[in-house]
């Protein structure tokens, strides 16, 4: 893990506190890809839209077999290529909570080392080894100082 944490914001307000993170600017329906890992290195969230949906892969690299442990569905593209959003991946203090934000909206969190997560659309095709539960904003405490 990286000796310094990043804190973001300023003030009285709460501070975004993240040991790493990634950030790209997408087009919302045209096919991408962009990942992170996290500062620790065995875990990593890889975003994807393929031109129509957007997903959130979740990897954890010493699972046996396939490293992929779910995906959540983020969104559909029903209309044409919607530029200038950012998307970000965050990583929390310890390096083991990773949330996905859109516009600085969050969309998806998961907590590797409970395998339990969430994210906006409740849309998670592969619940087989993940605790997933209902949408609930409250995990971003876990990014916040």
């Amino acid at each position: 893990m990286q000796d310094k944490l990043i804190k973001l914001g300023r003030g009285n307000m709460s501070q975004l506190v993240v040991s790493g993170f990634k950030t790209e600017s997408i087009c919302m329906g045209s096919k991408l890809r962009f990942g992170s890992e996290s500062p620790i290195g065995r875990y990593e969230a890889i975003f994807e839209d393929d031109g129509s949906t957007g997903y959130l892969y979740l990897m954890d690299s010493e699972k046996e077999g396939n490293p992929i442990i779910t995906a959540f569905g983020i969104y559909q593209s029903d209309y044409p290529d919607d530029e200038n959003v950012t998307a970000s991946i965050l990583w929390g203090e310890d390096a083991t909570k990773v949330a996905l934000l859109i516009n600085g909206v969050a969309q998806a969190y998961f907590d590797f080392s409970v395998y339990r997560g969430t994210c906006k659309t409740e849309y998670c095709p592969v619940k087989t080894n993940i605790d997933f539960y209902d949408w609930d904003e409250q995990f971003m405490e876990h990014f916040l100082e």
